[in-house]
């Protein structure tokens, strides 16, 4: 099943996941060792927060593209 997806989704959603794996290289360098220690929260595991309501946000807005 293909989808159709606009340039401007197309980007969008290559944006918020590029974020969320960045966060989650940071978070596993951190847990290794090979970057310091940060206070960047993990998305959708820690506890509350804005960072929390910003990641369901920008998951709905990425569902929502990509069902287009």
């Amino acid at each position: 099943m293909e989808h159709a997806v606009s340039p401007q989704a197309r980007a969008y959603l290559s944006g918020f996941f590029l974020t969320y794996l960045i966060q989650l290289f940071v978070h596993v360098g951190m847990n290794m060792g090979m970057l310091p220690v940060t206070g960047l929260p993990f998305p959708l595991l820690s506890a509350g927060g804005s960072s929390l309501l910003a990641t369901t946000m920008g998951l709905g807005i990425a569902l929502g593209a990509y069902r287009k």
